[in-house]
């Protein structure tokens, strides 16, 4: 058993390298539902999401995270196989108040670092594994951000998905760029 005393400057691997916990979702009957809460809403603020998502096929839509009201009242973060996109939108009042997509061809069995970025009422940011992707629609209404539902996960207005699940975090502000990319490489971020 030996011990060095000078650690300075050394990382610790071993948490770069032990199994994260994650879900995973049978596309049947699994969802993750968080209960409607105000804290949970971005308001009249910014708003960033990002976790960590494994698709064992990409030959169809999947829905990874969802708040459902109604058509008028709805969160989607989603891979659309049809139109090869990665799609966000967040709905509210029957118009989007934020709204973004980008090219995706993922790769089936594949692990993914995905993130959302609103800055209310100015602009999108998307990334897969901690790189800005070119938006092909992006809208940026803004507003009050509030919608009474809650956060499923797995599941989008009862249809389920087959995928796996990691990490996901929600941010009451924008992240940078080199935040998201901290995120990706596993670094610790403040919130």
């Amino acid at each position: 058993a030996n011990y060095i005393l000078n650690e300075q400057g050394r990382q610790d691997h071993v948490a770069n390298t032990m199994s994260s916990p994650y879900y995973r979702f049978d596309g049947s009957n699994d969802v993750i539902r968080v209960g409607d809460d105000a804290d949970l809403d971005p308001a009249n603020g910014d708003y960033s999401i990002a976790g960590w998502v494994y698709m064992p096929d990409v030959s169809s839509a999947i829905t990874f995270l969802s708040r459902y009201s109604d058509t008028n009242n709805r969160i989607r973060l989603e891979y659309d196989q049809a139109t090869g996109k990665f799609n966000y939108y967040f709905r509210t009042g029957g118009a989007n108040l934020h709204a973004s997509n980008c090219a995706w061809t993922p790769t089936a069995n594949t692990w993914y670092h995905i993130a959302v970025v609103n800055s209310n009422g100015s602009s999108n940011a998307m990334y897969i594994n901690g790189v800005s992707q070119t938006l092909s629609t992006d809208t940026t209404t803004g507003g009050d951000m509030s919608i009474a539902a809650a956060i499923e996960f797995g599941e989008y207005n009862g249809t389920a998905y087959e995928q796996q699940q990691s990490g996901w975090k929600f941010y009451n502000l924008a992240l940078t760029a080199t935040e998201v990319k901290e995120l990706y490489s596993g670094a610790s971020v403040p919130f």
